[in-house]
């Protein structure tokens, strides 16, 4: 069953877009550019684009913890499927912006959204993943066709320790910006190494442990 849903972000001008108004505003041009796996708005209030109070927008729109802002539109299709996992522990109007999509978890009893976020960033999910891109000069996929991906959803104490690990590890490793370039690129490559080991499951029929997609 699903165990997920999916909404549209807000299409609104950049020409709307400014440090001075309140909603703050995740662009999908920010998401690509500015984070790596996390958002928190706590941390980064201060210096997220912000839209107007006056602005429609929907509720389904609105990014709550535990949240992932996908990009399903990209110029490339090797830069498609960028998702970040939300922070918004203090509840304030946090608005998915143009080209993003939201995915809500519905049955945390089922999966951790930290987990569900590392699934999606793992390059064997990825692959998968672009299989389903369409177009030339913009590619897209489209919700419908990630229901056709199957993830692994092991116990949620499981999923919780590998989260663990995959934090401090992330923490290390991309936290990490002096050193030569080349040695950069190694500890991440060793990282997304480990990264997709530890996000490998073999088949287990016996442990009654299910395989869903993810929405």
């Amino acid at each position: 069953g699903d165990i997920a849903t999916f909404s549209k972000g807000a299409s609104i001008p950049r020409n709307r877009i400014s440090a001075i108004n309140t909603i703050p505003y995740l662009h999908y041009g920010d998401v690509y550019k500015l984070y790596h796996r996390l958002v928190s708005l706590d941390s980064e209030f201060d210096h997220i684009a912000k839209v107007s109070a006056n602005e429609r927008f929907r509720n389904d729109q609105l990014l709550d913890t535990g949240d992932i802002v996908y990009n399903l539109t990209s110029e490339t299709k090797d830069d498609i499927g960028k998702s970040v996992l939300i922070e918004n522990t203090t509840c304030q109007k946090f608005l998915a912006g143009t080209e993003t999509t939201v995915l809500k978890i519905i049955r945390k009893d089922l999966i951790a959204p930290g987990f569900l976020n590392y699934i999606l960033m793992s390059n064997s999910y990825l692959s998968e993943f672009r299989r389903f891109a369409t177009g030339t000069k913009v590619y897209r996929v489209h919700p419908r066709a990630i229901k056709k991906i199957k993830i692994p959803v092991p116990p949620l104490t499981e999923q919780k320790r590998i989260v663990s690990i995959l934090d401090r590890f992330d923490t290390l490793v991309n936290g990490i910006t002096i050193g030569l370039p080349a040695e950069l690129a190694a500890r991440r490559n060793q990282y997304e190494y480990y990264r997709d080991k530890l996000l490998t499951f073999k088949p287990r029929p016996e442990s009654g442990e299910p395989s869903v997609n993810p929405a």
